[in-house]
């Protein structure tokens, strides 16, 4: 939580895209350019206070025609607090440089005005007059410039005690002036009686710029330069006084902090960092309604608020435009940190411009386990720790006794610790969370504070240890932590914003943060101010020796490899430091392989064309005959030869089979007449590291195929058959559709209710609003609510995804294909869908076949050509049983039915889950031949239209090849009161699969046309066409986790 706070935002800050909106308003230029140009007469009075050299001369240059600039640190110092009261645009600022250049320019007019003859007897020679004259005459255009820009000048001090700070000053200045006349004292210089120093000994103290009580006469450098320090010191010590006054000024009021504890009891649940709004040094903007408001904390002008706006999302605006309005009244510079994407939007709303900041570490007390590969550092470190035997306490702050939190106060101050909400034991934190360790002899070596984040969240204030404490301690602690959650009731955990390695290591879930500013320029201000403000501990931050053990259990960066791959690494280098580049941007090649050997098809042997081709693809074979290596050169359209006899040391010192080379050359044709590029010129385009499997068996099984695809596809013709396959089939849906008038649209993947019959969906969290969400098993309702809204034919073809096991037919991530016609039923969509795969046939094969493996393996073309039968489901189910079967068959005599099929079919069976065994284990897993299978229970079919003449049937349809179902459909029931009876009772049976989706029946409310849909697995199409499993046709199914092979070995 607190990183935010605390440490310089260290990621790549890109802007956050928002709906645009009205740019706040720039700042005036004028304020910036008078304090621009009072810091510069502050930096020239100091400098020549501090060195002393060429003084007059800057004087003389810049004091006489702008303003006096006296070697004196008191009047600098004065000079640089008047420069950022300008810069931030302060009324009093505005004032007293009002006051003063109406002062120069009275003097200089009422100086011109004056006879000659008095002024020559005041000493005030020609000279003086122009000086007087440019001084005036600078001094009121300095005030007509000031007068137009007086509306520039709006904001106000912040509330303190001015009164106290001016005593202050001048009791300072009084001992300043008191010390200066010892000083003058002892070392006069050229100054006279007593009423000469004491009027000296003031004007230095007090800022040089005003008389010339000496007349001429000086006192030593240094006791000037002493002089001007104490009047420096005076307006320092007054200025730390108004800010200090202006801070305990600043203070949250009990009636406010019980505002802002009310929303956070309603709204706390959707930031991590909301318990900061109530430090009592923090300041609260309300929106008009009191719904909503803007924590923030003043610091060197910045009104820095931390994270996003408490309360009603709804009241954020108003809340967000009170904050800006206090901004803008007291010259602040608004800037936000830790704001979340939702409360970035809505500053980038009021003008601020948000940038990325990093992201935050969220634990989930459902999720974290200690188990797995990837948690293995951190379970090693907890283990140590208990077999050192550190024990650990979890307690609410309520159970802790007074003295107890102050040892742990005390603690953290000692361990050199820090929190964001900067206090521990407050009554009023009672909700808040202590986590200690004790070792072995029962003496405290670390602890966690953290503080309430809603009603079941905690978010990280404080981690500290000690500084013997065994690495491992924070690791122990929040694995005690979250082992403690359920107790607690705390389902998340945050660990903080932009310390990503260190909380990497809990494998938490990371939701994204901004910095939001007025201008890009304010960002490294407001870093600093950040900074400064608390300097945050992070969860697990670890020292070198639970690093350096990390790497001894963690599998090497490095790979071990083997004596090839050494081989080629060597070959790179060399390369390398011969000045060549083994990965070059490109080569400009002019043809694929296939289109040279299609325009040179059937040459006799050696023979010359005359014509020169330039190639590139990957080295899949090389034999070195001596003099001359013939090279098979492959890219995705085909193999072509190419042959090296010109610098073959070169070659074989460079080029290993499996690098991709360019090579220019004449088309020839060898002596055995192979199409052959002769290389005249070549380039190695990309060196490969490793060596290739075994040229004739490639990978070794499936399992490797299905997980080093690239290498299969490397080694295999039948994979890169099987990935054209698939991409042409896949693309004759879509085309086949589109041609059919159909719309595709696409849906949303995260959904908020689970829906998809009786499948099992993967869930996951959106960190940023806190929502349970799913991946979709099917976009068919999304697509049915385009249906409502007057889409009459539509489909999408895309990524659907269930929760369940992996074989030869399944696997949790896959392509559907679902398309929805209005005013069409099952029989249109059946025809649709035997039409859908035989132009994918067509479009994979070039005519509509089929392949299966035969029974050597090799394979077997099947015609899809003609109509597919279409068998009701009960007489299919007849036919396997060899007895007659119909809706009117009782339960008891289907249950020995199935018995005597060999289906389960215990007394807890419903009549529906056993219709379902039975059809999958004895009709659908013995079908071959593409088949529908329609009219099916209506019990199975939850959302079909119920058949015309029988109601206990529905109108759907199965399409089933060779035991795998291709697809479904059915006619639409769109009824939404029956649909809405239909859910619910699917919901009692099993609730955890089928949630109700109330948008979805609120849209069929809104009346759907009679429609049919049919949902086709694209993955199975290709699984019907090429006779392979779905691990084969997919490009990269899901696989179990292995162990990395170690360099080369597994090829």
């Amino acid at each position: 939580m607190t990183a935010t706070l605390g440490q310089p935002l260290t990621h790549a800050e890109t802007p956050l895209e928002t709906e645009p909106a009205a740019p706040r308003p720039r700042a005036p230029r004028l304020p910036r350019i008078f304090a621009s140009v009072l810091w510069a007469v502050a930096l020239v009075a100091a400098v020549a206070a501090v060195v002393g050299v060429f003084t007059d001369v800057v004087r003389d240059d810049l004091g006489a025609p702008l303003v006096p600039i006296p070697p004196n640190l008191g009047y600098a110092t004065f000079v640089a607090v008047l420069a950022i009261a300008t810069a931030h645009r302060k009324r009093l600022a505005y004032a007293i440089l009002l006051a003063y250049f109406t002062v120069a320019a009275t003097v200089g007019a009422v100086l011109l005005a004056m006879p000659t003859g008095r002024l020559d007897n005041a000493g005030i020679g020609p000279g003086d007059r122009v000086v007087a004259a440019v001084n005036g005459g600078v001094a009121l255009l300095a005030v007509i410039v000031l007068l137009v820009a007086r509306r520039d000048f709006t904001a106000q001090l912040r509330p303190g005690r001015p009164g106290v700070a001016g005593v202050v000053l001048a009791l300072l200045a009084a001992v300043g002036v008191v010390i200066g006349y010892v000083l003058v004292t002892v070392s006069p210089g050229d100054l006279g009686g007593a009423g000469q120093r004491w009027a000296y000994a003031a004007e230095k103290v007090l800022g040089g710029a005003v008389v010339d009580p000496g007349r001429g006469a000086r006192a030593p450098g240094w006791v000037d330069f002493v002089l001007g320090l104490l009047g420096g010191l005076a307006v320092l010590a007054a200025l730390w006084t108004h800010r200090r006054a202006q801070r305990a000024e600043a203070t949250l009021p009990e009636e406010d902090e019980e505002r802002v504890r009310g929303l956070l009891r309603r709204y706390g649940d959707r930031d991590s960092l909301g318990y900061l709004a109530t430090r009592r040094d923090h300041l609260a903007a309300f929106s008009l309604t009191g719904k909503s408001a803007v924590s923030y904390r003043v610091a060197n002008g910045v009104g820095l608020a931390t994270g996003d706006p408490i309360g009603d999302p709804e009241a954020w605006r108003p809340a967000v435009a009170t904050w800006l309005e206090e901004a803008d009244r007291y010259g602040w510079t608004p800037a936000v940190t830790g704001a979340s994407e939702e409360g970035a939007t809505a500053y980038a709303r009021a003008g601020l411009t948000a940038t990325f900041a990093g992201d935050e570490a969220i634990l989930h007390s459902g999720e974290f386990t200690l188990d797995g590969r990837h948690m293995r550092p951190v379970r090693q470190a907890v283990a140590r720790v208990e077999r050192a035997g550190y024990t650990a306490s979890v307690r609410r702050l309520s159970e802790v006794p007074e003295e107890e939190l102050e040892v742990a106060a005390a603690l953290i101050r000692s361990w050199g610790g820090a929190g964001a909400l900067g206090r521990l034991g407050d009554p009023d934190d009672g909700r808040c969370v202590l986590v200690e360790a004790y070792d072995a002899d029962d003496e405290p070596q670390a602890l966690l504070s953290l503080v309430p984040w809603g009603a079941h969240g905690l978010s990280l204030d404080v981690a500290a240890s000690a500084p013997d404490a065994d690495p491992g301690a924070v690791e122990f602690l929040v694995a005690e932590l979250m082992r403690a959650a359920p107790s607690l009731r705390v389902d998340s955990v945050s660990l903080g914003v932009g310390r990503y390695p260190e909380a990497a290591r809990y494998q938490p879930r990371w939701t994204p943060r901004y910095t939001c500013v007025a201008k890009p320029g304010d960002v490294p201000k407001v870093h600093r101010v950040a900074a400064a403000l608390v300097v945050p501990p992070v969860a697990g931050a670890s020292p070198a020796v639970d690093v350096e053990e990390d790497a001894a259990t963690a599998t090497d960066d490095e790979p071990d490899r083997c004596e090839q791959a050494r081989i080629r690494l060597g070959k790179r280098e060399r390369l390398i430091e011969a000045g060549g580049d083994p990965y070059p941007a490109g080569f400009p090649r002019t043809d694929n392989t296939v289109a040279v050997t299609i325009r040179h098809e059937g040459l006799p042997p050696d023979t010359r064309t005359g014509e020169t081709a330039a190639v590139a693809g990957r080295i899949v074979l090389m034999r070195d005959h001596g003099g001359v290596c013939f090279v098979t050169l492959r890219d995705w359209t085909g193999d072509l030869q190419v042959m090296v006899d010109e610098d073959v040391e070169a070659w074989r010192s460079t080029v290993d089979i499996g690098d991709h080379v360019g090579v220019r050359g004449e088309v020839v044709t060898s002596r055995r007449g192979e199409l052959s590029v002769r290389a005249e010129a070549w380039q190695l385009t990309a060196k490969c590291l490793r060596p290739l499997p075994d040229k004739r068996h490639g990978l070794a099984g499936p399992e490797a195929r299905a997980r080093q695809r690239y290498l299969d596809l490397i080694t295999s013709a039948e994979a890169r058959d099987v990935l054209r396959a698939r991409s042409a089939a896949i693309q004759s849906l879509r085309d086949t559709l589109i041609d059919r008038g159909y719309l595709e649209v696409e849906t949303p993947v995260l959904q908020r209710v689970p829906a998809g019959d009786a499948a099992r969906p993967f869930t996951t969290r959106a960190g940023a609003y806190d929502l349970r969400l799913y991946l979709r098993v099917g976009p068919g309702r999304y697509l049915k609510r385009l249906v409502v809204g007057g889409v009459e034919r539509v489909f999408e073809l895309g990524r659907s995804f269930r929760n369940e096991g992996v074989d030869a037919k399944h696997n949790p991530e896959f392509t559907l294909l679902s398309a929805y016609q209005a005013y069409a039923d099952h029989r249109t969509t059946r025809m649709l869908a035997q039409t859908l795969v035989q132009r994918a046939a067509l479009a994979a094969y070039g005519s509509t076949v089929a392949y299966r493996p035969g029974p050597n393996g090799t394979p077997v073309e099947y015609d899809l050509t003609g109509d597919w039968p279409a068998v009701p489901f009960y007489q299919a189910l007849s036919d396997a049983l060899g007895d007659f079967v119909s809706a009117d068959t009782g339960d008891s005599d289907l249950r020995l039915l199935a018995e005597a099929a060999g289906v389960e079919s215990g007394e807890r069976v419903e009549r529906g889950a056993l219709l379902r065994a039975m059809y999958e284990r004895l009709v659908a897993a013995r079908t071959t031949t593409p088949t529908f299978y329609v009219d099916f229970p209506v019990e199975l079919s939850p959302l079909a239209r119920a058949h015309p003449t029988d109601e206990r049937l529905a109108e759907r349809w199965d399409l089933v090849a060779y035991g795998a179902e291709i697809g479904t459909g059915r006619s639409e029931l769109t009824d939404p009161v029956e649909q809405r009876r239909r859910l619910a009772a699917a919901a009692a049976d099993d609730p955890e699969l089928t949630e109700p989706d109330e948008d979805y029946l609120q849209a069929l409310e809104y009346a759907m046309p009679p429609t049919a849909g049919l949902a086709l697995g694209a993955d199975r199409v290709v699984m019907l066409l090429t006779g392979r499993s779905i691990r084969e046709t997919l490009p990269f199914p899901l696989v179990r986790e292995a162990r990395r092979t170690l360099g080369g070995r597994g090829a």
